[in-house]
Protein backbone atom coordinates (compact mmCIF):
# COMPACT_ATOMS: atom_id res chain seq x y z
CA UNK A 1 0.00 0.00 0.00
CA UNK A 2 0.59 3.45 -0.74
CA UNK A 3 -0.80 6.51 1.12
CA UNK A 4 -0.63 10.28 1.43
CA UNK A 5 -2.19 12.69 4.32
CA UNK A 6 -2.94 16.53 4.45
CA UNK A 7 -5.07 18.72 6.00
CA UNK A 8 -5.60 23.03 6.28
CA UNK A 9 -7.19 25.53 8.45
CA UNK A 10 -8.81 26.81 4.84
CA UNK A 11 -9.51 30.43 4.43
CA UNK A 12 -12.63 31.09 6.63
CA UNK A 13 -11.62 29.02 9.91
CA UNK A 14 -9.52 30.04 12.66
CA UNK A 15 -8.35 26.62 14.09
CA UNK A 16 -8.38 23.48 12.38
CA UNK A 17 -10.32 21.03 14.39
CA UNK A 18 -9.91 18.24 12.09
CA UNK A 19 -7.76 15.10 13.23
CA UNK A 20 -6.64 12.06 11.20
CA UNK A 21 -4.05 8.91 12.28
CA UNK A 22 -2.59 6.72 9.99
CA UNK A 23 -1.27 3.70 11.09
CA UNK A 24 0.57 1.65 8.34
CA UNK A 25 1.61 -1.55 11.20
CA UNK A 26 -2.12 -2.13 11.94
CA UNK A 27 -3.31 -1.18 8.05
CA UNK A 28 -5.36 1.60 9.67
CA UNK A 29 -6.31 5.20 8.66
CA UNK A 30 -8.78 7.52 10.44
CA UNK A 31 -10.12 11.15 9.52
CA UNK A 32 -12.43 13.23 12.48
CA UNK A 33 -14.45 16.39 11.87
CA UNK A 34 -14.59 18.05 15.12
CA UNK A 35 -18.21 19.62 14.60
CA UNK A 36 -17.94 23.34 14.23
CA UNK A 37 -19.83 25.59 16.25
CA UNK A 38 -19.09 23.10 19.36
CA UNK A 39 -16.98 23.81 21.74
CA UNK A 40 -13.84 21.66 21.73
CA UNK A 41 -13.91 20.69 18.68
CA UNK A 42 -10.23 19.63 18.16
CA UNK A 43 -10.67 18.31 21.36
CA UNK A 44 -13.27 15.97 20.47
CA UNK A 45 -11.81 14.62 17.02
CA UNK A 46 -8.41 13.76 18.71
CA UNK A 47 -9.90 11.89 21.05
CA UNK A 48 -11.93 9.80 18.85
CA UNK A 49 -8.92 9.26 16.31
CA UNK A 50 -6.61 8.05 19.26
CA UNK A 51 -9.33 6.25 21.00
CA UNK A 52 -9.85 3.93 18.01
CA UNK A 53 -5.91 3.55 16.98
CA UNK A 54 -5.43 2.10 20.77
CA UNK A 55 -8.43 0.15 21.01
CA UNK A 56 -7.88 -1.26 17.26
CA UNK A 57 -4.15 -2.05 17.95
CA UNK A 58 -5.10 -3.76 20.93
CA UNK A 59 -7.56 -5.86 19.69
CA UNK A 60 -5.80 -6.33 16.36
CA UNK A 61 -5.09 -9.92 17.49
CA UNK A 62 -8.35 -10.86 19.06
CA UNK A 63 -9.68 -14.18 17.41
CA UNK A 64 -13.01 -14.19 18.88
CA UNK A 65 -14.14 -11.12 18.28
CA UNK A 66 -15.34 -10.74 14.46
CA UNK A 67 -13.78 -7.63 12.57
CA UNK A 68 -16.72 -6.01 11.90
CA UNK A 69 -17.74 -6.07 15.70
CA UNK A 70 -14.34 -5.20 16.51
CA UNK A 71 -14.63 -1.66 14.87
CA UNK A 72 -17.93 -0.90 15.99
CA UNK A 73 -16.73 -1.44 19.42
CA UNK A 74 -13.55 0.99 18.83
CA UNK A 75 -16.22 3.38 17.63
CA UNK A 76 -18.42 3.43 20.69
CA UNK A 77 -15.63 3.72 22.97
CA UNK A 78 -14.57 6.73 21.13
CA UNK A 79 -17.81 8.10 21.68
CA UNK A 80 -18.10 7.50 25.70
CA UNK A 81 -14.65 8.49 26.19
CA UNK A 82 -15.48 11.66 24.28
CA UNK A 83 -18.54 11.76 26.58
CA UNK A 84 -16.68 11.32 29.82
CA UNK A 85 -13.67 13.86 28.65
CA UNK A 86 -16.79 15.78 28.40
CA UNK A 87 -17.88 15.73 31.87
CA UNK A 88 -14.87 16.58 33.40
CA UNK A 89 -15.13 20.20 32.54
CA UNK A 90 -17.84 22.71 31.84
CA UNK A 91 -15.80 24.04 29.18
CA UNK A 92 -16.57 20.87 26.96
CA UNK A 93 -19.40 19.83 27.38
CA UNK A 94 -21.62 18.57 24.05
CA UNK A 95 -18.34 18.50 21.84
CA UNK A 96 -18.05 16.60 19.04
CA UNK A 97 -16.98 14.95 15.99
CA UNK A 98 -17.56 13.15 12.57
CA UNK A 99 -15.53 9.77 12.29
CA UNK A 100 -14.70 7.86 9.15
CA UNK A 101 -11.91 5.03 8.93
CA UNK A 102 -10.59 2.29 7.11
CA UNK A 103 -8.91 -1.20 8.41
CA UNK A 104 -6.87 -2.97 5.57
CA UNK A 105 -5.75 -6.00 7.15
CA UNK A 106 -2.51 -7.90 5.61
CA UNK A 107 -2.40 -8.81 2.59
CA UNK A 108 -4.62 -5.73 1.61
CA UNK A 109 -7.17 -8.03 -0.12
CA UNK A 110 -10.12 -6.69 2.10
CA UNK A 111 -10.91 -3.37 3.26
CA UNK A 112 -13.41 -2.12 6.14
CA UNK A 113 -15.08 0.87 5.98
CA UNK A 114 -16.79 2.63 9.32
CA UNK A 115 -18.38 5.92 10.09
CA UNK A 116 -20.35 8.10 11.87
CA UNK A 117 -21.61 11.97 10.22
CA UNK A 118 -20.71 13.37 7.08
CA UNK A 119 -17.48 12.98 6.56
CA UNK A 120 -16.70 10.41 3.77
CA UNK A 121 -15.39 7.48 1.86
CA UNK A 122 -14.84 7.46 -1.82
CA UNK A 123 -13.43 4.04 -3.74
CA UNK A 124 -11.68 5.02 -6.82
CA UNK A 125 -11.27 2.24 -8.94
CA UNK A 126 -10.52 1.85 -12.86
CA UNK A 127 -11.79 5.43 -13.64
CA UNK A 128 -14.63 5.59 -11.86
CA UNK A 129 -15.46 7.17 -7.81
CA UNK A 130 -18.03 5.35 -5.95
CA UNK A 131 -19.08 6.69 -2.64
CA UNK A 132 -19.02 4.49 -0.13
CA UNK A 133 -20.54 6.39 3.17
CA UNK A 134 -23.93 7.52 3.65
CA UNK A 135 -23.75 10.68 5.36
CA UNK A 136 -25.62 10.94 8.51
CA UNK A 137 -27.53 14.13 8.22
CA UNK A 138 -31.26 15.22 8.43
CA UNK A 139 -31.12 16.49 4.82
CA UNK A 140 -29.47 13.04 3.61
CA UNK A 141 -32.10 11.13 5.96
CA UNK A 142 -34.91 13.12 4.35
CA UNK A 143 -34.01 12.36 1.09
CA UNK A 144 -34.31 9.03 2.00
CA UNK A 145 -36.77 8.54 3.61
CA UNK A 146 -39.08 10.77 0.23
CA UNK A 147 -40.04 13.04 3.07
CA UNK A 148 -38.51 16.25 1.60
CA UNK A 149 -41.16 18.79 1.57
CA UNK A 150 -41.77 21.04 -2.10
CA UNK A 151 -40.21 24.31 -0.84
CA UNK A 152 -36.30 23.44 -1.13
CA UNK A 153 -36.21 26.42 1.54
CA UNK A 154 -37.59 24.24 4.23
CA UNK A 155 -35.08 21.18 3.97
CA UNK A 156 -33.26 20.87 6.86
CA UNK A 157 -29.78 22.38 6.69
CA UNK A 158 -26.74 20.11 4.83
CA UNK A 159 -25.04 20.37 7.61
CA UNK A 160 -27.27 19.56 9.84
CA UNK A 161 -26.02 15.70 11.49
CA UNK A 162 -28.21 13.18 12.66
CA UNK A 163 -25.78 11.67 14.47
CA UNK A 164 -21.92 12.43 15.96
CA UNK A 165 -19.49 10.88 18.26
CA UNK A 166 -20.03 12.82 22.00
CA UNK A 167 -22.86 15.14 20.69
CA UNK A 168 -25.43 12.36 20.43
CA UNK A 169 -26.45 10.34 23.17
CA UNK A 170 -26.91 7.59 20.80
CA UNK A 171 -24.95 6.44 18.01
CA UNK A 172 -25.56 3.87 15.07
CA UNK A 173 -22.29 3.70 13.50
CA UNK A 174 -22.04 1.93 10.03
CA UNK A 175 -19.44 -0.68 9.09
CA UNK A 176 -19.25 -2.81 5.62
CA UNK A 177 -16.70 -4.75 4.10
CA UNK A 178 -14.70 -3.82 0.62
CA UNK A 179 -12.95 -6.78 -1.67
CA UNK A 180 -9.81 -5.09 -2.80
CA UNK A 181 -8.59 -4.87 -6.54
CA UNK A 182 -4.92 -4.11 -7.03
CA UNK A 183 -4.79 -0.38 -8.22
CA UNK A 184 -7.96 0.28 -6.29
CA UNK A 185 -7.50 3.84 -3.59
CA UNK A 186 -9.73 4.92 -1.10
CA UNK A 187 -10.08 8.01 -0.01
CA UNK A 188 -11.20 9.62 3.90
CA UNK A 189 -12.29 12.79 3.87
CA UNK A 190 -14.09 15.54 5.72
CA UNK A 191 -16.70 17.94 4.21
CA UNK A 192 -14.35 20.57 3.83
CA UNK A 193 -13.17 18.73 0.97
CA UNK A 194 -16.77 17.71 -0.73
CA UNK A 195 -18.45 20.71 0.02
CA UNK A 196 -15.53 22.69 -1.98
CA UNK A 197 -14.68 20.25 -4.67
CA UNK A 198 -17.40 18.00 -6.43
CA UNK A 199 -17.51 14.46 -6.69
CA UNK A 200 -16.44 14.79 -10.38
CA UNK A 201 -13.25 17.19 -9.09
CA UNK A 202 -12.30 14.61 -6.86
CA UNK A 203 -12.55 11.93 -9.44
CA UNK A 204 -10.36 14.28 -11.86
CA UNK A 205 -8.02 14.67 -9.44
CA UNK A 206 -7.51 11.29 -8.51
CA UNK A 207 -7.09 10.38 -12.23
CA UNK A 208 -3.96 12.55 -12.31
CA UNK A 209 -2.19 9.36 -11.82
CA UNK A 210 -0.25 11.04 -9.10
CA UNK A 211 1.40 10.03 -6.43
CA UNK A 212 -1.17 9.95 -3.06
CA UNK A 213 0.25 12.38 -1.43
CA UNK A 214 0.67 14.87 -4.33
CA UNK A 215 -3.54 14.42 -4.84
CA UNK A 216 -3.89 15.21 -1.47
CA UNK A 217 -1.94 18.31 -1.83
CA UNK A 218 -4.03 19.17 -4.56
CA UNK A 219 -7.48 18.60 -2.60
CA UNK A 220 -6.04 20.86 -0.51
CA UNK A 221 -4.86 23.74 -3.17
CA UNK A 222 -8.48 23.04 -4.77
CA UNK A 223 -10.83 23.36 -1.88
CA UNK A 224 -8.89 26.25 -0.88
CA UNK A 225 -9.03 28.23 -4.24
CA UNK A 226 -12.72 27.43 -4.44
CA UNK A 227 -13.40 29.85 -1.43
CA UNK A 228 -11.74 26.73 1.90
CA UNK A 229 -15.20 27.83 3.54
CA UNK A 230 -13.80 24.88 6.28
CA UNK A 231 -10.91 23.02 7.53
CA UNK A 232 -9.92 20.54 5.13
CA UNK A 233 -8.20 17.24 5.36
CA UNK A 234 -8.23 13.81 3.15
CA UNK A 235 -6.18 10.66 3.89
CA UNK A 236 -5.54 8.14 0.59
CA UNK A 237 -4.59 4.84 0.54
CA UNK A 238 -3.55 3.16 -2.69
CA UNK A 239 -3.58 -0.70 -2.92
CA UNK A 240 -0.13 -1.91 -4.76
CA UNK A 241 1.79 -4.06 -2.53
CA UNK A 242 4.00 -2.53 -0.84
CA UNK A 243 3.63 0.52 2.03
CA UNK A 244 6.01 3.22 1.08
Amino acid sequence: MEYGAASDTGIVREKNEDNFAVDTNLGVFIVADGIGGHIAGEIASFIAVRTIQEYLSTHNSNDHQPVQETILASINAAHEAIHAAAGGTDNNIRMGTTIVLTWIPSPAETAWIAHVGDSRAYLYRENKLSLLTEDHTLLWQARREGVLPENPSLWPPRQALSQALGASDEIEPEARQLGLKLGDQILLCTDGLTDMVPDEGISSIMHSGKSPQEICDEFIRTAIANGGQDNITAVLVRINGRMD
